[in-house]
């Protein structure tokens, strides 16, 4: 799995460094969840924020999520995670779903999963830029990400093989959907699922 990962990382950040002309990673520009992204060329300094002009960056260079037409109306756009190993969960969705890392940092790794960024940053943003006085267990929130796969049980099996925790075994619910629960190597609890017949 990790070979697999390296090569398939590898090859997406070559492409995207081609697409977009950069030779550094996407750097932070003030907007969106966790900032907007203009492409790195490796001699960005603090100064560079008070003279970008953001009429000059082209929106085919921004996350979908942050275009400008979406913008206008409210909607969600990013789900953030925080975790201490930020490589391991990053590996974990890339491995599990599928999804495309589209900008990292040395703390924070976004993944393009269909119409949401889902951002994984160290949990340590929690005191430094969320402002909470400590880090909270992650077995404590209120809260699941369900993700619609093609293949309950095929999905289920790889997350586990990744480091995910069953916590419910594929099942039928009386709703109609084949769902399963796990918690993700960070603690999250997930749910995989695929819709059977149309809900009522």
């Amino acid at each position: 799995h990790r070979e697999r990962h390296d090569a398939r990382h590898e090859n997406h950040t070559r492409a995207t460094r081609q697409e977009s002309g950069a030779t550094g990673e996407w750097r932070e520009n003030g907007g969106g969840a966790m900032g907007g992204r203009i492409p790195f060329d490796g001699d960005f300094d603090a100064d560079d924020h008070e003279r970008l002009d953001p009429e000059q960056v082209e929106l085919d260079d921004m996350p979908s999520s942050d275009r400008e037409e979406l913008q206008r109306s409210p909607h969600l756009a990013y789900v953030v995670l925080y975790c201490s190993d930020v490589e391991e969960l990053s590996e974990f969705y890339e491995g599990t779903f599928g999804f495309e890392r589209v900008y990292e940092t040395g703390e924070t790794v976004e993944l393009r999963a269909g119409a949401l960024t889902l951002t994984l940053t160290d949990e340590r943003n929690l005191i430094d830029v969320v402002g909470l006085a400590a880090v909270p267990n992650p077995h404590d929130e209120r809260v699941s990400l369900s993700f619609l796969v093609e293949d309950v049980q095929a999905v289920f099996e790889a997350a586990v093989e990744l480091g995910a925790v069953a916590v419910r075994e594929p099942h039928d619910t009386p709703w109609g959907m084949r769902s399963a629960y796990l918690r993700d190597p960070a603690g999250h609890l997930l749910e995989v699922g695929r819709w059977m017949r149309a809900p009522h």
